[in-house]
């Protein structure tokens, strides 16, 4: 599939359903990170978050280094489970920003928190990564579905209005977010440049 082909929601379901059959690989690390963030829920305990963090950013490739550092930030984080619940897009914004005490660098870990709050929470939270953002700026050069820059993208509450867009205006409501969120990551990895 290319970014010419209208993604309508048939066209999503079965590209999902196949690149998950075709990546078995993939697909059990994502099923495994979702499984072990619901297995360490809370997010009020360093040793849950430590865990959530180290395994997502060896999974997902998010290249945190001071993962313990950065686990400990998180854990300060104030009423972080009910932000997350509600669906708190200013969450995303708390957990991205990062200056590590040891180096006294800054880091933007904006990948990572959309998909440490996609872990808790798929149905509320969408991954924003290179590839998605690939694949929602591909389709839009054919498709003009919203009106968007590639900086745009890095700005989670405009980046959840945009992926409405899309819905809006491309594949309706009978794509759950995960499932669109699969759709966008896979066919950006299918279609890396």
């Amino acid at each position: 599939m290319n970014y010419k082909t209208k993604p309508t929601a048939s066209v999503i379901k079965s590209f999902a359903r196949d690149f998950k059959k075709k990546n078995p690989n993939e697909n059990a690390v994502y099923e495994a990170a979702i499984q072990l963030t619901s297995g360490f829920f809370k997010n009020d305990d360093f040793k849950n978050i430590f865990v959530k963090v180290v395994f997502i950013n060896g999974a997902f490739k998010t290249n945190i280094i001071d993962t313990s550092g950065f686990a400990k930030q998180l854990s300060k984080i104030k009423d972080f489970d009910v932000r997350l619940k509600k669906g708190d897009k200013n969450l995303i914004n708390e957990i991205e920003k990062y200056k590590s005490p040891k180096t006294a660098k800054s880091r933007n870990n904006y990948s990572f928190a959309t998909k440490f709050c996609h872990c808790h929470y798929p149905e509320i939270y969408s991954i924003n990564d290179k590839y998605v953002r690939n694949s929602l700026f591909e389709f839009n050069k054919h498709f003009k579905f919203s009106s968007f820059t590639k900086k745009d993208l890095f700005d989670y509450n405009k980046f959840t209005n945009i992926l409405s867009d899309f819905k809006e205006k491309l594949c309706g409501n009978d794509v759950d977010l995960a499932t669109l969120d699969r759709f966008l990551w896979g066919l950006g990895k299918k279609n890396k440049k």
